[in-house]
């Protein structure tokens, strides 16, 4: 079974390129406290360290399958300019989906063995905004994260322009963008049901259905556009449709909800400290809490946690 095939491929900035190997790891920093005369250590985590995704690129002319075309004498000068740009920039991970990432490290390989192009490592970290969801791409599940990804899709589809949709007429794309946020405040309402989720499991099914005949159309219509332009010019908006209604088809009703309910800071204090005492991590209290006055939360603040 290839599992592989279907997956979106590796984007950095818009530009596609071939992987030859891929390594994506995360580590947690840890302190260990040894006791004299006691056996064992006690172990404590300070804090888990940003995803790193290193991948060889073959930049190579003789490589056309697909997309692939003059990788070495007009996409490899591209994409090493946008290596460059020291700002966090888009990357598509074939496998954990999107995240926002700094080109940390590229190093290039030649073999005179091989004539069409170089090889090329190139090393990314995960550079979050400090307000951000802790992004682990791939939707997993949860009404939270559908919200998450159609803010995105949302904000995606806004900049196609009219005058593109006109010179394709497309009349049928008319007003997607206005359904699309209509169904997304829907899906917010769902949120703020907490615990009372199982008791409207129908109502919020339907809801769901709806919303997702939405995306569908969008990704149909996109596809059309692609079609017409003979280049996949859409097809991150439309993997980022298809990850939102693979997140839909995930989420359970009877079983993924959470009940959030506020409490009020008594005194100033750290989000750590917060955070150990609602019984959340930093990363949780940040994402309930976008806003929060960081990095001391001063007393009389409203936050919001997971009962």
């Amino acid at each position: 079974m290839d599992v592989f095939r279907d997956l979106p491929r590796l984007s950095w900035r818009g530009i596609e390129v071939p992987v030859a190997a891929r390594n994506v790891s995360f580590s947690q920093d840890v302190v260990r406290h040894k006791y004299a005369y006691s056996d064992g250590e006690l172990v404590e985590s300070l804090g888990r360290r940003n995803w790193r995704f290193q991948y060889t690129v073959p930049f190579r002319q003789d490589i056309t399958k697909g997309p692939y075309r003059n990788l070495f004498i007009e996409t490899y000068p591209a994409f090493l300019r946008a290596c460059r740009d020291r700002t966090a920039g888009e990357m598509v991970d074939p496998v954990l989906g999107t995240f926002m990432v700094r080109c940390e490290q590229v190093e290039t390989t030649s073999d005179v063995n091989k004539r069409d192009g170089d090889d090329v490592q190139v090393v990314f970290v995960h550079s979050p905004d400090l307000g951000d969801i802790d992004q682990f791409g791939a939707p997993l599940a949860g009404l939270d994260t559908a919200v998450q990804e159609g803010k995105t899709l949302n904000s995606q589809v806004a900049k196609i322009t009219n005058a593109e949709l006109e010179r394709l007429r497309l009349g049928q794309f008319d007003g997607v963008t206005e359904e699309l946020v209509g169904g997304l405040d829907a899906l917010d309402q769902i949120a703020g049901l907490g615990a009372q989720l199982t008791a409207y499991v129908d109502r919020v099914e339907a809801t769901i259905a709806k919303y997702e005949h939405k995306v569908n159309k969008i990704a149909d219509v996109l596809a059309q556009i692609d079609k017409k332009l003979l280049n996949p010019v859409n097809a991150p908006i439309i993997r980022t449709a298809l990850r939102q209604i693979d997140t839909l088809n995930r989420f359970n009703p009877l079983a993924d909800f959470r009940l959030i309910a506020t409490t009020t800071v008594a005194q100033d204090i750290t989000a750590t400290a917060l955070a150990a005492q609602l019984g959340l991590t930093v990363q949780e209290l940040i994402t309930l809490n976008a806003n929060l006055p960081l990095p001391l939360i001063p007393a009389g603040t409203t936050v919001r946690f997971y009962k």
